[in-house]
């Protein structure tokens, strides 16, 4: 079998390129996607990180003091009477 590379016309459209890929406008709309796409990631990512994470320690933080303090008026009510007999018996 005998190829011929001289008589191959170069120019042809199929046999050029047969995988050319994606036009530059799809490639283009691709990449700035992309683009647009990561830079809102970003400034969600900084907002929460600057925004909303203070804001969520300040609250767990309110919330441990709130359960913290029904805690302690659990254990005073239950120890009390208790407490109160001794100081009564020291006396």
């Amino acid at each position: 079998m005998y190829i011929d590379f001289m008589s191959a016309r170069p120019d042809s459209h199929d046999t050029a390129y047969p995988d050319a890929g994606t036009p530059l406008r799809q490639n283009l709309l691709i990449r700035v996607g992309m683009l647009v796409g990561g830079a809102v990631l970003l400034v969600g990512a900084v907002f929460f990180q600057f925004g909303m994470e203070p804001l969520v320690r300040r609250i767990a933080e309110a919330r441990f003091a709130e359960a913290a303090i029904r805690v302690e008026a659990s254990l005073d009510n239950v120890f009390g009477p208790a407490q109160r007999t001794l100081l009564m018996s020291r006396h």
